[in-house]
């Protein structure tokens, strides 16, 4: 069995907002450094940093409790915007 990964645009306005639904069904080995999200792709996002991160909802479900999703901002260096683990939502 493979990953089954998802990613779906709800909202992409121009100067209003961008939405996402990220899903990752894995079989344990995961995935490393995958875009998600291309800035200059979109119509909402832009490529200079200024947007930030609003809302986000999420739900990681695994048998083992150190297991985690990161989520990171590429640039010139890579910065980690958030480490997700359980359920939640951050505002």
């Amino acid at each position: 069995m493979a990953d089954t990964v998802t990613t779906q645009t709800l909202v992409d306005t121009s100067g209003v907002k961008f939405v996402a639904k990220l899903t990752n069904i894995s079989d344990g080995t995961g995935e490393t450094d995958v875009i998600k999200v291309d800035a200059s792709a979109t119509t909402f996002m832009t490529e200079n940093g200024s947007r930030k991160i609003a809302k986000i909802w999420f739900s990681v479900n695994t048998a083992n409790p150190k297991s985690a999703v990161e989520l990171k901002w590429a640039g010139a260096t890579n910065a980690t915007a958030l480490f997700l683990s359980g359920q939640g939502f951050l505002i």
